[in-house]
């Protein structure tokens, strides 16, 4: 699948893949005869999502011209329009999770949020606890991304499972996270909204009932897309509720490092997935380009989402094991995840 993914990685994923079998005491024939069976569940999986959407989703796009309308953050096009079109891999629909309509701009609600991440959310503005935070979660190119983020949080917590098990908490965060992230993106170009650096230098009292701040320069650049819902507050969600649904619980508490290629150093620790699901959303508003209302209600919809794809996705067809059977194994998560970080930042460093 990497290699259909990646075809200019095919060369060194060989390579790897052969290393891994080569480990194994399995007779030659049951060897081809293995590999050639994941070989063509992958061939057969990639070939049903070729007319998926995904590859007709970068279009051209034109701004809105009225109040509220998405202006480009940057010369590039803005990023992939039709993502939202994309077939779904659990939910029924791009629309069945959706947050809803964003508030109207210069209403109360929008100009609460519009003042907290003026205030927050600037270069020079937040606690330092907080523009951590933003850059912690930050992922931006270059990085493992916000759903990439989560698939290693992911990895940390599979490490004791079944090899069975631990496939299957893997294809169900990588569901709800495609999910997550077609349903924001239908969310964004349905509704075309502003971003703040946008909003802050444009707005004044006659146009959006609250005075601008021309200069206004957020703690993150911000993405070349529109703004509600946030895309990294409905991956979060959806991937700790996910998590939460195979575990049967949200209470894991683990640790979690940034990207080695943010610069940001050290871990953050976390008593629940959706305390690290919400910490993720808030980042956004204190890294100054998100609203208040892109995120909240993109978490909530997010953990609905995740929920859903554990509760229906790759059902048992025998026993299934008891969320009791899982209590042994939360407790000592932390540690485990520890343990797995550590060896892959000497990987990095090597």
């Amino acid at each position: 699948m990497m290699a259909n993914l990646f075809p200019t990685l095919s060369g060194s994923l060989t390579t790897e893949m052969n290393n891994q079998l080569n480990a194994l005491t399995i007779s030659a024939a049951v060897r081809a005869t293995s590999k050639a069976f994941g070989q063509s569940v992958a061939n057969n999986f990639f070939n049903a999502r070729l007319t998926d959407g995904a590859s007709v989703a970068q279009v051209p796009y034109t701004p809105g011209m009225g109040l509220g309308d998405f202006q480009p953050t940057n010369a590039n096009p803005p990023v992939l329009p039709l993502w939202g079109n994309v077939t779904t891999f659990a939910a029924t629909s791009a629309t069945q999770f959706s947050p809803g309509a964003p508030p109207v701009v210069g209403s109360a609600e929008w100009i609460a949020d519009y003042e907290s991440v003026r205030l927050l959310g600037c270069a020079t503005c937040g606690t330092p606890e907080q523009q951590t935070i933003a850059k912690f979660w930050a992922d931006g190119g270059g990085t493992f991304t916000p759903p990439g983020h989560w698939l290693d949080i992911t990895n940390g917590l599979l490490t004791t499972l079944p090899i069975l098990e631990a496939a299957r908490l893997s294809a169900l965060v990588g569901m709800a996270v495609a999910d997550a992230g077609i349903t924001a993106w239908n969310i964004k170009y349905d509704f075309n909204t502003m971003r703040p650096i946008t909003a802050i230098n444009t707005c004044t009292v006659g146009t959006c009932g609250v005075a601008g701040e021309p200069g206004w320069v957020p703690l993150l650049g911000t993405p070349n897309f529109p703004s509600y819902t946030s895309g990294h507050s409905t991956f979060s969600g959806g991937a700790a509720g996910a998590i939460a649904g195979f575990f049967g619980t949200d209470n894991i508490a683990f640790c979690t490092p940034a990207d080695p290629a943010s610069g940001v150093v050290g871990n953050r620790c976390y008593t629940s997935l959706s305390q690290a699901a919400t910490e993720a959303g808030d980042s956004r508003i204190f890294g100054g380009i998100h609203f208040e209302h892109d995120n909240a209600r993109a978490v909530t919809k997010g953990i609905e989402l995740g929920q859903h794809v554990a509760a229906t996705q790759l059902q048992f067809q025998g026993a299934v094991p008891e969320p009791s059977s899982w209590a042994m194994l939360i407790a000592g998560f932390g540690l485990i995840g520890a343990t797995l970080r550590r060896r892959r930042a000497v990987a990095t460093a090597a």
